[in-house]
């Protein structure tokens, strides 16, 4: 299924970004463009110890978790997951690049291109 858009494939062109993952609100995955990381790749990045927690978030709106996100910084790649809960819309975004790439534009236009599909998606059940 194609739903993130250009910029986030340019992104990928350019090496700004290594993988990028967005899956709904169920986990399901939508898209993924990019390197694909095999799962013994990924457990070797997450077991090893020069890997550092740069920052997180929690958003709150109104009482209720918004949006959570965390970014870990390797010797080479940073990981930036954003969890975005938000009635029928919510996503998962997980950007891999190289460290000092702006990942965060790269969220951000991976969730823009997940809520026009989303809107799109219920345009479709509306005029059914």
């Amino acid at each position: 299924m194609k739903v993130l858009d250009k910029k986030v494939s340019e992104a990928i062109d350019k090496g700004l970004a290594t993988q990028v993952v967005l899956a709904d609100s169920e986990g399901f995955l939508l898209d993924n463009l990019g390197y694909v990381f095999d799962p013994d790749e990924l457990v070797a990045l997450f077991l090893s110890n020069q890997w550092q927690l740069q920052d997180g978030a929690i958003r709150f709106d109104f009482g209720r978790v918004n949006e959570f996100s965390f970014t870990m910084v390797g010797p080479e790649q940073t990981v930036a997951c954003r969890r975005v809960f938000d009635v029928g819309a919510g996503c998962l975004v997980i950007v891999v690049s190289p460290n000092g790439a702006p990942f965060n534009l790269i969220v951000s236009n991976a969730i823009r291109a997940y809520s026009k599909y989303w809107e799109k998606q219920q345009d479709t059940f509306r005029t059914a």
